[in-house]
């Protein structure tokens, strides 16, 4: 997926991800974009190589 793509993802289901849906976001197989992430008092960020920048949360 390109970072448009995540973007557009994450955006679909208003921030809030199943764990599964985490998981293919975050899968540097699927995605080798990813360069990192984080989770903090529950609120996924993630960094792309590109600039790309991510905010999400578990539902």
């Amino acid at each position: 997926m390109t970072d448009s793509e995540i973007e557009h993802y994450i955006e679909n289901r208003g921030h809030y991800l199943t764990q599964d849906e985490i998981h293919h976001i975050l899968d540097v197989e699927r995605n080798p974009q990813i360069d990192h992430y984080e989770l903090l008092s529950g609120t996924y960020k993630a960094w792309t190589n590109s600039g790309g920048y991510f905010e999400f949360f578990k539902r």
